[in-house]
C-alpha cells in the first residue's frame, strides 16, 4: 500500500515543482500582472482538457479489465481525433470573431502567435492527461512516474533559462510549455506501443465503445462543471478587478493548494483497486475506502495547521509576494476549500467507482451554480476576496449531498449484502 501511495505521491510531486520552482521567479521578473494572464491560459487548458479527453482518462480505468485488446483502444482513440478536429474548428472560429474573449484570455499580451501557441498547448494537455489515463489502467504507474519526472525536469529546466534570458512574457514562453508537453506525449505514446500516432480518423462505434463512451462521457459535463467551482473565479477577478488581482489571488491559491497533493495518490493510485473490490467484495472496498478516506483527512488537517503557520516566510521571503492587509484571509479560506475538496475528491471517486455519474453531476452542479451566481451578481460589489468565501461554500454544498448519496448507497450495499 504504501509503496504505491509513494509512487502516486512522487508523480504529483511534480506537478507542483514547476509552480514552486518557477513562480517566484516568473513574478520577480515579469511581474504579477502577467502572470494572471499566465494563469488564466493554464485554466483555459484544464478547462477545456476533458472536451479532448472525452473521459477516456478515467473511463478506461474503470473498464480496464474488458478493454484490453487493441482494437478497442484504436476505435477510441480515433473517434477521439474527430473530436479534436471539431474542436480546433471551434477553437478558430472563437477566436476569430471574439475581442471579448481574446481580451479576457490574454489581455494586453493578445496575438495571433500567443492564440496558436495556446491552442496547441491545449491539444498536447489534454491528450497527455488521455495518455496517463491509459498507463495507469495498464498499471504502469511505475514507468509513467519516470516520464513524468524527465518531462517535469526538461520543462523545468527551459523555462527558468527563458526567464533568465527572455525579459517579457508572450507567445514564446507558451511555446517552450508546448514543446515539453509534446515530448512528453512522445515518451508516454512510445510506452503503449505508439498506438496514439499510428490511427486514423474513426467514426464508427462498436457495442463494447457505446457501452465505455456512455460511461465515459458523463465525465466530461462534471469535470467542466467542477471547473467552475475551482477556477471560474479568476476570470470574474480579471473582468471586474484587473489581471493584477488574479495574479495575487492565484500565487496565494497555488501554494495552498499543495494540499491536493495529499488526496491525489489515493484516487490516483487505488482508482482501479476500488473498482475492483467494489465490484468483488463491497465489505473489503468498503474497509480499505474508509481506512485510506481517513488517512488522508487526518494528514490535510496537519497540513492545514503547518501550512497557516509558516505562511509569511514562504509568500513574503520565498515567493516575493506583497503582504497586503487581506493576505491572512485568503490564505486561511484557501486552505479551507482544499480541506474540503480532498474530502470531495473522495465522495466523487465513490460515486465514480459506484457508477454514479449522474449525480455526481447533480452535486457538482449544484456547487458550481452557486459560486458562479455569488462570484458573477455579488462579487463586484465588495472585494475580490470573496470569491475565497465563495469557493469554500461551493464546495461545502457539494459535499453535503455527495456525501447524503454516498451514505445512502453504502447502506443499500450492506443491506443487499446481508440478505
Amino acid at each position: 500500500m504504501f509503496k504505491a501511495l509513494f509512487k502516486g505521491s512522487v508523480f504529483k510531486l511534480y506537478d507542483f515543482v514547476r509552480p514552486l520552482v518557477i513562480i517566484p521567479f516568473f513574478i520577480r521578473s515579469y511581474g504579477i500582472d502577467s502572470y494572471g494572464i499566465y494563469i488564466q491560459i493554464i485554466l483555459t487548458a484544464t478547462l477545456l482538457y476533458p472536451i479532448l479527453d472525452l473521459g477516456i482518462g478515467m473511463g478506461i480505468q474503470r473498464f480496464s479489465d474488458k478493454l484490453k485488446s487493441v482494437g478497442a483502444k484504436i476505435e477510441i482513440f480515433g473517434l477521439q481525433r474527430v473530436c479534436i478536429l471539431l474542436f480546433c474548428l471551434v477553437y478558430a472560429v472563437t477566436m476569430t470573431y471574439s475581442s471579448s474573449v481574446q481580451n479576457l484570455l490574454f489581455g494586453g499580451y493578445q496575438s495571433a502567435s500567443i492564440i496558436i501557441v495556446t491552442l496547441f498547448y491545449i491539444i498536447f494537455f489534454g491528450l497527455n492527461n488521455t495518455l496517463q489515463g491509459v498507463l495507469r489502467s495498464e498499471s504502469k504507474i511505475g514507468e509513467l512516474v519516470i516520464y513524468r519526472g524527465v518531462f517535469t525536469g526538461v520543462e523545468t529546466l527551459l523555462l527558468l533559462l527563458v526567464l533568465y534570458f527572455y525579459d517579457r512574457f508572450d507567445y514564446f514562453y507558451i511555446l517552450v510549455m508546448v514543446f515539453c508537453q509534446f515530448i512528453y506525449f512522445l515518451l508516454l505514446n512510445r510506452e503503449i506501443n505508439g498506438l496514439m500516432l499510428s490511427i486514423s480518423l474513426n467514426f464508427k462505434i462498436s457495442k463494447e465503445s457505446k457501452s465505455f463512451f456512455k460511461y465515459s462521457l458523463a465525465i466530461i459535463p462534471s469535470a467542466l462543471i467542477g471547473w467552475v467551482t475551482s477556477s471560474s473565479d479568476r476570470f470574474f477577478i480579471t473582468d471586474y478587478f484587473g489581471s493584477e488581482y488574479t495574479g495575487y489571488y492565484s500565487a496565494i491559491a497555488q501554494y495552498a493548494g499543495y494540499m491536493k497533493l495529499i488526496v491525489f495518490p489515493f484516487t490516483f493510485v487505488f482508482f482501479k483497486e476500488y473498482s475492483r473490490l467494489y465490484d468483488k467484495d463491497f465489505k473489503k472496498f468498503l474497509r480499505f475506502y474508509s481506512k485510506t478516506f481517513l488517512l488522508c483527512i487526518v494528514i490535510s488537517l496537519v497540513y492545514f495547521l503547518l501550512f497557516y503557520l509558516v505562511k509569511y516566510p514562504i509568500f513574503e521571503q520565498y515567493v516575493g509576494l506583497e503582504i497586503k492587509p487581506e493576505f491572512n484571509a485568503l490564505v486561511f479560506w484557501f486552505l479551507v476549500s482544499f480541506l474540503l475538496i480532498n474530502i470531495a475528491s473522495f465522495l466523487t471517486t465513490y460515486m465514480l467507482v459506484s457508477n454514479q455519474t449522474k449525480i455526481m453531476i447533480y452535486a457538482i452542479g449544484a456547487g458550481a451554480l452557486i459560486n458562479f451566481i455569488l462570484n458573477k451578481f455579488l462579487l463586484k460589489d465588495f472585494t475580490y476576496i470573496n470569491s475565497a468565501y465563495y469557493w469554500a461554500i461551493s464546495v461545502g454544498i457539494q459535499i453535503i449531498i455527495l456525501g447524503i448519496f454516498v451514505i445512502r448507497n453504502i447502506r443499500l450495499n450492506e443491506k443487499s449484502f446481508v440478505c
